[in-house]
């Protein structure tokens, strides 16, 4: 699901990755259109009680988004690590099922910039 939402960002963006802010704003539309489907109505209650009952897979770490009771129904996902790399990209280096690639410690990049 991931990969298909990647392939279709770069498609429409000449080959640019998304950034996890856009994924997020997608993943957010997405979830909201979804709820009013399944509610059948735009009233605000029906919409709020289908997302509190809602489990969807996710592009976002973890694959799932739902609305746990035991979180206050806020979605609960797993933090992403970027790293900021020598050839100035930066890549998600963690959780494991989301990294796009290894982290590099130290950052020769940082090591450079603290001996000046």
């Amino acid at each position: 699901m991931a990969g298909d939402f990647v392939q279709k960002f770069k498609a429409k963006y000449g080959g640019r990755n998304p950034e996890w802010y856009q994924a997020l704003g997608y993943e957010t539309a997405r979830t909201l259109f979804t709820a009013i489907e399944k509610a059948g109505s735009l009233d605000r209650e029906k919409v709020r009680q289908t997302l509190a009952q809602l489990k969807i897979p996710s592009i976002l770490p973890g694959g799932e988004l739902d609305f746990p009771a035991k979180f206050g129904q806020q979605v609960h996902a797993p933090f992403v690590v970027q790293q900021n790399m020598p050839d100035g990209k930066s890549p998600i280096i963690a959780p494991p099922d989301s990294a796009l690639a290894k982290g590099i410690a130290p950052n020769p990049s940082c090591a450079k910039s603290a001996s000046k």
